[in-house]
């Protein structure tokens, strides 16, 4: 390869693929890790997973003949062994491990913390007390990434259905920062005369989202003095923070529809009542 060469997206990812098809390296290894991002509901029968450790995570397939060969579920929170090769698929230039085979190795280090501290949690109580959304609100807090899309669909959403005053605090919502950012923004919307607090984020993997497991969150969450409304993601399974929440949002947009009332909507029904 000549320092001034310009190679195509197809070259330079034939180039990959064949580099890591000729090393022995890559192939028949064993690799340890947790299943997160399990997808296995496509009509090809194939699975498309991640494995991950605590520093870093690798994408996975599975395909419909290997998958016969499992004699467990897999599913996210499993820490499995998996054998096969580290394959490059050129279409997408998507680096993957091609799994043969898998075997279930106990359960994950972060699922057995996150159980450990649900129930931890439960027994103290912090899943039952929910406070009550105000109706109406004048002021709405709302603790989020202010350059992401989730503060753009929350705010959007809330100004086209309600007349009420956002105020954003700027929060880091992931990596190692993250947990004094939120803790602190929730804090500091405590001491004001907002109505209501939304806490939130866009969407993102099990890995992503992980943050909002943690004790320092939870529990500011729990002891917050005003009420708390989690839009987390988009995930499927509910995070610790969404359990002592005051009311769990599936999106940002779903946050800004349970936060206020819709002013369209009840213009009608002042119209029915006047008719009436």
């Amino acid at each position: 390869m000549e320092e001034n060469d310009i190679y195509s997206i197809s070259a330079i990812n034939n180039l990959i693929d064949k580099k890591i098809s000729y090393c022995d390296d890559f192939k028949k290894i064993k690799i340890r890790g947790e299943i997160t991002n399990f997808n296995g509901s496509y009509n090809s029968g194939h699975y498309y997973f991640s494995l991950k450790d605590k520093n870093s995570s690798i994408s996975c397939v599975m395909f419909k003949l290997s998958t016969k060969s499992l004699d467990f579920e897999p599913k996210n929170g499993v820490d499995v062994v998996a054998s096969g090769e580290v394959s490059f698929y050129k279409v997408r230039g998507n680096l993957q491990f091609r799994v043969r085979k898998m075997q279930e190795a106990g359960l994950g280090d972060l699922y057995i913390a996150f159980e450990k501290l649900k129930k931890k949690l439960d027994k103290e109580g912090l899943f039952k007390d929910k406070k009550v959304i105000p109706q109406y609100p004048k002021k709405i807090g709302v603790i989020t990434s202010a350059s992401g899309k989730a503060i753009k669909d929350i705010v959007n959403n809330i100004e086209k259905r309600w007349p009420a005053e956002i105020i954003v605090w700027n929060t880091t919502v992931q990596g190692a920062n993250s947990t004094r950012s939120i803790t602190k923004n929730i804090a500091l919307a405590n001491k004001t005369d907002v109505d209501v607090i939304i806490v939130g984020r866009g969407g993102g993997s099990t890995q992503d989202l992980w943050d909002f497991n943690k004790e320092e969150i939870v529990r500011s969450i729990a002891n917050s003095k005003k009420p708390v409304i989690t839009a987390i993601g988009h995930s499927t399974d509910k995070t610790l923070s969404d359990m002592v929440s005051d009311k769990v949002a599936a999106t940002p947009t779903k946050a800004a529809e349970l936060v206020v009332p819709n002013k369209v909507e009840l213009n009608e029904k002042l119209k029915i009542l006047k008719q009436d």
